[in-house]
C-alpha cells in the first residue's frame, strides 16, 4: 500500500526490506513531489559550508497512508542521525 502510493506520488523507491515486511523503504524524488506528497516544505540552509535541502516542518500524510508508517526520516541530512528524534507524523485533516 505504502509503495503504491509513494509511485503515484512520483516518488521512487532506492530499496525495500522485503525480508522485514518492507518495514524500511529508502526513497528518491524531486523536491517539489516530495513536498506535495509530504506536506513538508523544504528549504536550503548552508551549515559549516556545506548545502543542504531540509525539511522546515513535520510531515503531513493522508491517514490512510500515516497509519501504515512509524517513522520517516532522512528529512536533516545534516544532524547526526543518533541525535535525531524520531519524525512525528501527522494526519492530514480530512
Amino acid at each position: 500500500m505504502v509503495v503504491n502510493w509513494l509511485s503515484e506520488q512520483g516518488i521512487g523507491i532506492l530499496y525495500m526490506d522485503r525480508e522485514n515486511n518492507r518495514q524500511l523503504i529508502r526513497v528518491t524524488g524531486q523536491v517539489e513531489r516530495l513536498e506535495k506528497a509530504s506536506g513538508v516544505k523544504f528549504v536550503d540552509i548552508i551549515l559549516g559550508g556545506k548545502r543542504y535541502t531540509a525539511a522546515q516542518n513535520q510531515p503531513t500524510l493522508p491517514q490512510s497512508i500515516s497509519r501504515h508508517i512509524r517513522t520517516i526520516s532522512g528529512f536533516y541530512p545534516y544532524k547526526d542521525p543518533e541525535q535525531i528524534e524520531s519524525t512525528v507524523i501527522k494526519q492530514a485533516p480530512k
